[in-house]
């Protein structure tokens, strides 16, 4: 009889054991489940930051067409055709930063 009592006192001390731990890992998986509103989220981030990475980008390209340059080089605008240019680039590495930040963590 007695060993009877020591029996089902371990069974209802490992069964609490168990419910322990489920609730612990229910607890660590609970904050990376992702809401369909997250996601959406994340997803018009990410649209963005292509649309703007594609105008930057094309933005850039046509700067250094001939007829762009000489415009330039005609008004005499070269130092803020320079400072432009930069800011772009600088721009551009911001976006592309960012995203790949995203992305590693």
């Amino acid at each position: 009889m007695r060993t009877e009592r020591a029996g089902r006192r371990d069974e209802r001390r490992r069964a609490g054991a168990f419910r322990d731990q489920a609730r612990l890992s229910r607890a660590s998986i609970r904050p990376l489940l992702m809401t369909a509103q997250t996601v959406r989220d994340i997803a018009a981030d990410g649209f963005r930051d292509a649309i703007d990475i594609l105008s930057i980008i094309e933005t850039l390209e046509a700067s250094n067409t001939p007829a762009a340059v000489a415009a330039v080089n005609a008004a005499g605008t070269n130092a803020v055709a320079q400072c432009v240019y930069r800011a772009l680039w600088s721009r551009l590495l911001v976006i592309v930063t960012r995203a790949s930040a995203r992305s590693l963590s």
